[in-house]
């Protein structure tokens, strides 16, 4: 993409970057929805402009969720909020957790009673559920909550 000098970032070719003026800016593609981030408004009026020269775009404001997150912008504290607990409900009520109990550490004793069981062959089925519900909760792992990584490998 050649959007006045925006460079793809290596380790991750849907990010792009620029630095205007001490100013970064940062595009994220993700298949047909562009983010953009700046540390200035003018920054981020600017890319959107050159976009808008260039491909038809629709700008639907501050962003409020993205693959599975929500995210919430506080201008006057200049924070960023990012969680996933819609995400977390869905997976809960897909997999017929969404009664179950709470626990303030991710890796009680009740772990021990989950997953593959010694000397009992899961079929097919189960087995294509318990890595869904795996690669699940590693999405979780790898958006939000770091601190249930030990629990969920």
């Amino acid at each position: 993409m050649h959007i006045q000098d925006l460079l793809r970032r290596p380790c991750d070719t849907c990010i792009y970057t620029r630095g205007i003026k001490d100013a970064m800016v940062m595009l994220v593609v993700y298949v047909d929805d562009l983010l953009v981030v700046g540390a200035t408004s003018s920054c981020v009026r600017s890319i959107r402009q050159q976009l808008s020269s260039v491909f038809s775009i629709t700008d639907q404001g501050n962003i409020l969720h993205i693959i599975g997150m929500n995210v919430r912008y506080d201008q006057e504290a200049h924070t960023l909020l990012i969680n996933q607990s819609g995400y977390i409900k869905g997976i809960l009520e897909k997999f017929g957790m969404n009664d179950t109990w709470t626990v303030q550490s991710p890796a009680t004793e009740a772990i021990n009673t989950m997953g593959p069981r010694q000397g009992v062959t899961a079929n097919a089925k189960e087995v294509r559920h318990y890595a869904l519900l795996v690669s699940s909760l590693l999405w979780i792992v790898q958006g939000t909550q770091p601190d249930i990584a030990f629990a969920v490998g």
